[in-house]
């Protein structure tokens, strides 16, 4: 963006901006997608489906991202028994 600071929301989940994003209990920005795929987050049907990403593993914001080399935002993992790589969900 050439040093001009982006008024897009950022989602609380991954470094990307803009997108299907919804509002957070606690008025943060999320991607429908991140939702989907971290476990701990979820669309709370007791605050209009608001997402609820409160409860989220925090392991999950320390772990650098394979993809984009970045440690911000929080990162599911491979599921193989051996692998270990961890990437954000969009």
């Amino acid at each position: 963006t050439g040093g001009v600071k982006s008024n897009m929301p950022r989602c609380c989940l991954c470094p990307v901006e803009g997108g299907a994003l919804k509002r957070t209990v606690d008025k943060q920005w999320a991607h429908v997608a991140c939702v989907q795929c971290i476990p701990e987050v979820f669309f709370d049907p007791e605050r209009d489906n608001l997402i609820n990403a409160r409860g989220i593993n925090r392991d999950r914001f320390t772990l650098k991202c394979t993809v984009c080399k970045q440690r911000w935002g929080a990162k599911v993992q491979c599921d193989h028994p051996t692998c270990f790589k961890a990437y954000h969900p969009m």
